[in-house]
């Protein structure tokens, strides 16, 4: 993500907060949702059963994918060490929770040079894809006639094997929450805002599951061969003339294909975009009452932190 993107909708709790073109990085704090887990692929099935004309199996359906996880709250303040403004240093305290409920202190204290930021890294978790749907397996090709005799026709070949059905795929999940980040400043230190920066958006999407194929239907069997034989008669005595007859029983037709099996009768969905994270800074006032500033609202207010 880039650190220096604006929200689409400034309207809406940005995604992303600016700064000044900052390259330098003072410390980032990582508190990126987990992605979710991309649904398994359904198994596919190449071969057909061996015995003749048998139909093939369904393909398998995929496995559920997961939702990314949103990222981590977290309600951090701002300040110098030791409350001391010539000290050249930002000090950064609080806890961030995490989407299971747990919590994690952060404590943080580096020196303000002539360039950085701090980055605040709160992005929801992408979604995970979904799994394609298995293919449906072949069907298997007929049984072969039986060959003509002198004594008999030859039969036909049996029917292929239906192609089995496809299996179905998986959606895709939604993408987590960006985190909600809250900054309590003494109104004595706004000039710290001046160095935060970072991006609260929500997770991406997850993509849906690709279909499956119907497996093919397997070939009708060859039909029986045809039988061709000859008789010899001899006719008007010892001497008499040789005719030769030719004779033969027909073979077997071809059997009938098996049908395709049909694509995946779902189609999957793509998940949803997960929400932008919130911010909030709260700002002890001289007479100690502490006010609140929203974005976007809180640019007219507090000039030294933005929303592009």
């Amino acid at each position: 993500m880039n650190p220096h993107a604006t929200a689409d909708n400034a309207d809406d709790d940005p995604g992303c907060f600016a700064s000044d073109g900052e390259i330098d990085c003072l410390v980032e704090l990582d508190l990126r949702g987990g992605d979710g887990i991309d649904g398994r692929d359904g198994n596919l099935i190449f071969s057909p059963r061996p015995a003749n004309g048998a139909d093939g199996r369904r393909g398998e359906d995929a496995s559920p994918a997961t939702a990314g996880r949103r990222a981590a709250a977290a309600t951090l303040e701002l300040t110098y060490p030791n409350q001391k403004s010539d000290s050249g240093a930002i000090a950064i305290s609080g806890i961030a929770v995490a989407s299971d409920g747990s919590s994690h202190p952060i404590d943080v204290t580096r020196v303000i040079g002539e360039q950085g930021y701090v980055f605040i890294r709160a992005v929801g978790g992408k979604g995970g894809n979904g799994g394609r749907g298995g293919n449906g397996q072949p069907g298997a090709p007929g049984s072969p006639g039986r060959d003509a005799t002198r004594f008999s026709n030859g039969t036909d070949g049996g029917p292929g094997g239906d192609g089995g059905d496809a299996g179905n795929p998986s959606d895709g999940q939604p993408g987590g929450d960006g985190g909600d980040i809250t900054l309590q400043i003494d109104h004595q230190h706004l000039g710290l805002l001046m160095l935060v920066t970072g991006d609260l958006s929500g997770g991406d999407i997850g993509f849906a599951g690709e279909r499956g194929l119907g497996g093919q239907g397997g070939p009708g069997g060859p039909g029986g061969s045809s039988y061709h034989w000859t008789t010899t008669h001899r006719t008007g005595g010892k001497n008499g003339q040789t005719h030769t007859v030719h004779h033969s029983n027909p073979g077997g037709s071809t059997g009938r294909s098996g049908r395709d099996g049909a694509p995946s009768s779902y189609r999957a969905h793509d998940g949803n975009p997960g929400k932008n994270g919130r911010l909030r800074i709260l700002v002890n006032g001289p007479d100690g009452v502490r006010t609140q500033y929203e974005s976007p609202y809180y640019r007219e207010r507090v000039p030294y932190l933005r929303t592009g």
